[in-house]
């Protein structure tokens, strides 16, 4: 009986050591394939990187150099960033070391992002400074071909677009406030997939703004919808069945 508690004992200190220490730590890839009639053919075969909530801060330098060599690996033709990028202040070698690092990230086709409710005037400007656009209206983008995407941070019209479109958010369950026809992808953050997964039950911890939408992947009407488990934590730092996490998206002309 001791002998079964022992090791019992050390299971627990094993999975919690790992749950506080290795594994908010760690960077995962989530890879999809798009396919959709509307991707225009310039596209087909074209990697969209998505990541979210850095939480950057000043405990954070060797994460974020992993993060970098990671995007840079899957040789990406987009990036998007869907906000809160700094967690509290930084100094002043920190912010240095977040500038340097996100100017490294590679993109063919360009660096977007918006920006999340953590986020303020120094979010936007060290984005901006790096090389990223922050989404304020909508924004074509050709590749070989005279039918472009259009990403927006703007996802719902009045008739269905004719055109693929992809729209960016920060919290998902703001997409319930969209009317009418909304955006062929809608790419969102903010919940950080409840930092604590259980098997059979899914996000344990809700944020508001992420409570509906907390899982990875939702279809609402022809809209798919991807929610990033984010790479940084919360207040609470720990990841339990739910590991930081980069969306490696692939389009399809199909």
């Amino acid at each position: 009986m001791k002998k079964f508690l022992l090791i019992i004992l050390l299971l627990l200190i094993a999975f919690f050591g790992y749950s506080f220490g290795i594994a908010p730590k760690i960077i995962t890839i989530n890879e999809y394939s798009l396919s959709s009639e509307l991707i225009p053919r310039g596209f087909d075969g074209s990697k969209i990187i998505h990541f979210s909530d850095l939480k950057y801060a000043n405990d954070s330098p060797k994460i974020l150099d992993k993060l970098v060599d990671i995007i840079n690996e899957q040789n990406p033709d987009l990036v998007f960033f869907t906000g809160d990028l700094i967690d509290g202040k930084l100094t002043t070698k920190n912010k240095t070391a977040l500038l340097n690092s996100l100017k490294k990230i590679q993109s063919k086709l360009g660096k977007f992002a918006i920006l999340g409710d953590k986020d303020n005037q120094t979010s936007q400007e060290i984005l901006e400074t790096t090389g990223f656009m922050i989404l304020n209206e909508e924004i074509k983008i050709f590749n070989n071909d005279v039918t472009p995407i259009i990403i927006s941070n703007y996802c719902s019209y009045e008739e269905p677009p004719e055109t693929y479109t992809i729209c960016l958010i920060h919290k998902p369950d703001d997409i319930d406030k969209m009317t009418n026809y909304i955006s062929s992808l809608v790419l969102a953050g903010h919940g950080l997939g409840g930092q604590i997964q259980l098997p059979f039950w899914g996000a344990l911890i809700k944020e508001s703004g992420a409570k509906k939408y907390s899982n990875r992947y939702y279809e609402i009407g022809d809209t798919q919808l991807f929610v990033s488990n984010g790479i940084g934590n919360g207040s609470l730092n720990v990841r339990i069945f739910n590991e930081p996490s980069i969306n490696l998206y692939r389009l399809n002309n199909d």
